[in-house]
């Protein structure tokens, strides 16, 4: 499909730039014939402007993402344009109109002319106002990711502390498993020399009542030998 945006922009231009003329015109002019010759001329030039401004916005609604915006923004400086001109061409009317019933000339010098240099530049002037929303955009966007990067630093120097604290702890924990383990190896080893000198305490001990018996019995074998050679004699 062929786009046609351009051409439709060209002619609404030229269309701009006889209206200004024929209001120009009517200004100039100094019989209401010649008013009203301009006047019709100029209603007749808005017509055509209102349907070209529309093949326009048919041609914008078609385009393609990056130029629809632009094209869009342009349709609507034509449309405030043409009905600035309308204004315009009621407001000399209803001054000729006065103008004849009170008999006076009527000087249409007060009305203004239309800014159609303006309507050329619309498109620069959106490129540039998106340029600057974007610049606004990527500003605001890097303030957010600097807080971000701040607020993110600021959770990692917490969490590095938190973990230096927790890595001090289980060094203490350890330190202290080690401990107990080292008094646990003593007292296994002191537990250890208690049951071995315990034994020795029970062999002396039972050494001893050996000895006790061994001794008790040789006393009653010398008595009974003694008894016995004491009735023999």
């Amino acid at each position: 499909m062929t786009d046609l945006f351009d051409e439709y922009d060209l002619q609404l231009q030229k269309i701009l730039t006889d209206i200004k003329n024929h209001t120009q015109f009517c200004r100039n002019g100094l019989s209401t014939i010649t008013h009203e010759g301009h006047l019709a001329e100029l209603d007749s030039l808005v017509s055509s402007a209102e349907e070209t401004v529309r093949q326009m916005e048919l041609e914008a609604r078609f385009s393609t993402n990056a130029l629809i915006h632009s094209r869009i923004d342009k349709v609507k400086h034509a449309r405030s344009l043409l009905k600035e001109a309308l204004e315009n061409s009621k407001q000399m009317r209803n001054q000729l109109q006065r103008g004849e019933l009170l008999g006076g000339t009527v000087s249409l010098h007060n009305i203004p002319l239309l800014d159609i240099a303006s309507f050329g530049e619309t498109n620069q002037f959106n490129a540039l106002s998106r340029d600057d929303d974007m610049l606004n955009q990527g500003l605001l966007y890097l303030q957010t990711s600097c807080a971000t990067a701040n607020e993110t630093e600021q959770v990692g120097s917490h969490a590095a502390k938190n973990l230096h604290d927790q890595r001090n702890i289980l060094y203490n924990i350890q330190n202290k498993i080690e401990d107990t383990k080292l008094s646990l190896v003593n007292a296994d080893e002191y537990l250890a020399k208690l049951l071995k000198q315990g034994r020795l305490n029970k062999v002396v001990l039972y050494t001893v009542f050996g000895a006790i018996i061994c001794s008790v019995i040789i006393i009653i074998i010398i008595r009974t030998i003694k008894l016995t050679f004491s009735i023999l004699k």
